[in-house]
């Protein structure tokens, strides 16, 4: 994971030197950017929930399952269509890209909603 992250780092500073240097011809900074991050957050997500997976018998009941979730789901699904930013293609498949964020958002909210159930069940006692 380490290693991902120093990767991480140095190809944002390369594409940023790319970018400001080299700007392709008709490409846009999203094209060059949505897809990078897109697919380095959903894999350090789903690292995340392969580690969770691995070490919890039950964790439907984790409200960070879930919002974990809901990062690698977004990111993993729009990728693919932030690679096609600013064509054609992109403009008549953006509806897939509002349901995505419709089913993100479950994710979250049930991960929230677990959180708060997890928070009435054992309230924090503050001191006087």
């Amino acid at each position: 994971m380490k290693i991902f992250y120093i990767l991480t780092i140095l190809l944002w500073v390369i594409l940023t030197f790319v970018r400001f240097n080299f700007e392709p011809v008709n490409m846009s900074v999203g094209q060059l950017f949505d897809p990078f991050y897109e697919i380095s957050i959903a894999f350090m997500a789903g690292f995340v929930l392969l580690q969770m997976v691995e070490k919890e018998d039950s964790v439907s009941d984790k409200p960070m399952f879930w919002i974990f979730l809901g990062i690698f789901f977004y990111c993993f699904s729009t990728f693919f269509i932030a690679t096609f930013l600013n064509t054609d293609l992109s403009e008549k498949l953006w509806f897939l890209h509002n349901i995505f964020n419709i089913t993100t958002y479950g994710f979250y909210t049930v991960g929230l909603w677990k959180y708060y159930k997890l928070q009435k069940l054992n309230p924090i006692e503050k001191g006087i």
